[in-house]
């Protein structure tokens, strides 16, 4: 049996192992070539009289226990400055937790810290999860991607508004974070690891659930914060026939505002339609083919516009829903495609070649040259495509 110097608690191998795993599986199942890595770092609690100040699962990884020699005292210089120090409560138990919940969440920032230099020498970058105690550690739940797929799949970057709008949006992030999160409920379990896959929800779940936030995400950002659900009532209109035809159609998602800048429209609807209508959205749709579309403010659909290129062009945030086909509808933001989903099921983009297709037929082609650069062609072969989007949006 193998023993374990860098000790947590006794199944800490075990709960790694299925975080990894978890990740893995979300991944596969929205169609990522990339696999994740799992990393658990545990940092010596006050009370605590554990051995080592820090400890990495795995210890025989490639991410060192001396990267982050010095955390402690790091923390408890960095305790007292945290900006929550400031608030108050009147909530009295939130006032009571809150130097464990600064504790916790300074824990995470300095971990995440340290790790930057580790994601810049290995091409990835760490997601933390949120800090949670077990036994003498506090224990950050870490997920690593390599960083070539989070560039193949960039969020997209809006302006801050406010605190309760997001300024960037990213299906894959969601994932990431919602796996995080079910590590976290993981680790709340009495002994976590010991049947931990039992305590967290399936890659199913998870990326149902991340599908949801990600579209959450996009009606807070044109400024409805979520009055509807924008997965369900798209999987709905997607799934209605009008007369025995598929739907096909266009729809923009656009603030009230962008809207009546639009000069556009074809038709201004008096009684604007809920998208939770399906059956009235499934018929309106029907009208919007070529360069018209509906146009909605992510709530009700207010009209017809005959040129929904210019008002994504011309608006941000903007984004086009597309359902090409029965059961099939993709969300973009201007020419970057950002989810698209097919019987009810969330998935990345699909890219034309995959990077892993890519890169073997270059290695093929270039097979006798010195100074071969995989990646960098990539990024050129992506530019190219990006720019062929934005000629042929032109042309239309």
């Amino acid at each position: 049996m193998k023993s374990i110097d860098q000790f947590m608690w006794g199944y800490q191998t075990h709960f790694r192992s299925s975080v990894r795993y978890l990740a893995n599986k979300v991944l596969e199942r929205i169609g990522a070539d990339e696999e994740a890595r799992a990393l658990l770092v545990g940092v010596r609690r006050p009370d605590s009289e554990a051995r080592h100040a820090v400890c990495v699962e795995p210890e025989d990884g490639d991410c060192p226990q001396s990267l982050f020699d010095g955390l402690l005292q790091e923390i408890e210089k960095a305790i007292p400055l945290d900006e929550m120090q400031n608030m108050f409560y009147d909530h009295e138990p939130t006032m009571r937790d809150k130097p464990e919940n600064i504790r916790r969440k300074v824990t995470r920032e300095k971990v995440a810290e340290r790790l930057k230099a580790y994601d810049t020498a290995h091409g990835v970058l760490s997601f933390c999860g949120a800090v949670c105690p077990v036994d003498g550690y506090y224990v950050c739940p870490v997920i690593q991607i390599a960083e070539d797929l989070l560039r193949r799949f960039p969020p997209v970057e809006f302006p801050f508004v406010d605190r309760f709008r997001p300024t960037n949006i990213s299906f894959l992030d969601d994932c990431i974070r919602q796996v995080l999160d079910e590590a976290n409920r993981g680790l709340y379990a009495p002994e976590p690891g010991r049947g931990a896959r039992d305590s967290m929800r399936s890659a199913d779940e998870v990326v149902a659930r991340s599908a949801s936030s990600f579209m959450r995400g996009v009606s807070a950002i044109i400024g409805r914060f979520g009055e509807v659900d924008l997965l369900q009532a798209f999987n709905e209109v997607a799934a209605l026939k009008y007369e025995g035809a598929d739907a096909n159609g266009r729809l923009v998602l656009a603030s009230a505002e962008s809207q009546n800048a639009a000069p556009e429209f074809l038709l201004r609807l008096a009684d604007p339609v809920r998208l939770t209508n399906g059956r009235w959205i499934r018929k309106l749709l029907q009208l919007a083919s070529g360069s018209t579309a509906l146009v909605a403010d992510a709530v009700a659909v207010s009209g017809i516009i005959s040129n929904a290129e210019r008002l994504t062009a011309d608006a941000d945030p903007a984004f086009t829903v597309d359902f090409p086909a029965d059961r099939q509808w993709t969300l973009a933001h201007r020419s970057q495609q950002l989810i698209r989903v097919e019987a009810g099921e969330a998935q990345l983009p699909t890219e034309p070649i995959s990077y892993g297709q890519f890169k073997d037929q270059v290695e093929r082609l270039f097979v006798a040259s010195d100074d071969l650069d995989a990646d960098a062609l990539w990024q050129i072969f992506q530019a190219t495509l990006a720019l062929g989007s934005k000629l042929n949006q032109v042309i239309d």
